[in-house]
């Protein structure tokens, strides 16, 4: 699990095998996945090992450094079946280190991932050692895929959108929270639940999956990609470790891409082309957006979070206040019929705390019909503990 020590910065007993128990390097079927994987225990509250069970013998998705397939798991102390998604990762077998390595980590930031509980945060189950030829990963499944899928397939109004950036933002405030940094959030790594819920995904893993992928500034999520994360290739530099900040400048990407309904940097067709005009400085383009979704006032906003220096990024409680103050100022209307039209402005560090509990959800929740509103705190009362976080950690639709 990433963990973080103050506002910008992050850190990240098994008997290992005998150095001579294997060469450094076999291909992966000459690995002996089950001498290794005994000898790094797995801790019982983990263990799905026997209670889970692939249903399609294909993956419904392939990335680069894992694929995911679809599952089907009973507890030992249930009877009640339920889908879950399995996600293996690979080139852990290329050598031994790399797979001893790659387990104890996972292990060791699971015990973490299981522990949380949060509305906006996709719940981990466990590890089961039994469906391939790595730990496999098991979250519930979500049958509706993708956020930017939903928002295709699904009819939704402007407020919608801005309620699931909301949601996703309070996601990543929670897991800030927690000590604990994204380091690759993107719209793909956003579902939406069986509830209609957006869910933050693939958390923790970032540092597993730099080690898996191959050294190179180009990514398939570089639109969302905070510019101090690439390598620079003239200094030699190394990329910077994973900060709530580069999180930050990610959800800033997530939620153009849910108003606009339009990928970041929708003008350059392709990654290379998006690192080459980042890492000097340049941002989304405010072509093709409709100004009637991405106003003056909430282009400012957005310019505040993708900060080409960290340090001016604002935390996520200062996020939350500031897309509250947005919904607000659409839904607001003065006496001239307009709604207010100046520059977006995060109020100091010092009033943070204050406004926080001061702040009023009335206007934020009045776009919602009542049954909406109903649906959604039902869905909030649910959540174990939801009712005992934090103000600024809570939905805005959960009954006070």
């Amino acid at each position: 699990m990433t963990k973080f020590a103050g506002p910008t910065s992050v850190s990240s007993s098994h008997n290992y095998l005998p150095d001579n128990s294997l060469p450094p390097s076999l291909p992966t079927d000459e690995l002996d996945y089950g001498a290794i994987i005994a000898n790094i225990p797995l801790p019982q509250d983990l263990d799905l090992s026997g209670e889970v069970v692939k249903v399609d013998a294909f993956s419904f998705e392939s990335g680069k450094v894992a694929e995911i397939s679809l599952g089907s798991m009973v507890r030992s102390q249930d009877t009640k079946e339920q889908k879950v998604a399995i996600k293996i990762f690979r080139r852990i077998h290329i050598d031994r280190n790399m797979l001893e390595k790659t387990v104890r980590d996972l292990y060791d930031e699971a015990r973490e991932w299981t522990r949380l509980e949060h509305p906006n945060v996709l719940p981990f189950f466990g590890i089961a050692l039994d469906l391939g030829p790595s730990p496999a990963l098991i979250a519930p499944f979500c049958n509706s895929g993708r956020i930017m899928r939903y928002l295709t397939d699904v009819p939704n109004s402007p407020q919608e959108r801005l309620a699931f950036a909301f949601g996703i933002a309070q996601g990543l405030a929670y897991l800030h929270a927690q000590g604990l940094v994204h380091g690759n959030l993107t719209t793909k790594k956003v579902l939406i639940n069986d509830a209609g819920f957006p869910v933050i995904c693939g958390y923790g893993l970032a540092n597993v999956s730099g080690q898996l992928s191959e050294n190179t500034v180009i990514s398939p999520s570089a639109r969302f990609t905070a510019p101090e994360y690439f390598i620079d290739e003239s200094t030699q530099n190394h990329a910077a470790l994973k900060t709530t900040a580069g999180d930050v400048y990610s959800l800033s990407m997530v939620i153009l891409e849910i108003i606009s309904g339009l990928r970041p940097y929708h003008d350059l067709h392709n990654e290379l082309s998006v690192v080459l005009h980042i890492l000097p400085g340049g941002r989304p383009s405010r072509s093709e957006l409709d100004p009637l979704l991405v106003s003056d006032r909430f282009w400012g906003f957005l310019k505040h979070l993708w900060s080409h220096h960290p340090a001016l990024r604002p935390d996520m409680n200062r996020v939350l206040l500031g897309l509250q103050s947005l919904s607000q100022s659409g839904s607001e209307k003065p006496e001239g019929g307009q709604a207010e039209s100046g520059p977006f402005v995060f109020e100091s560090n010092a009033e943070d705390s204050e406004r926080e509990e001061e702040v009023s959800f009335g206007v934020w929740v009045s776009c919602f019909s009542k049954a909406t509103l109903a649906d959604l705190a039902r869905y909030s009362a649910s959540i174990p503990g939801g009712d005992k976080l934090p103000r600024s950690q809570r939905s805005p639709f959960q009954n006070r």
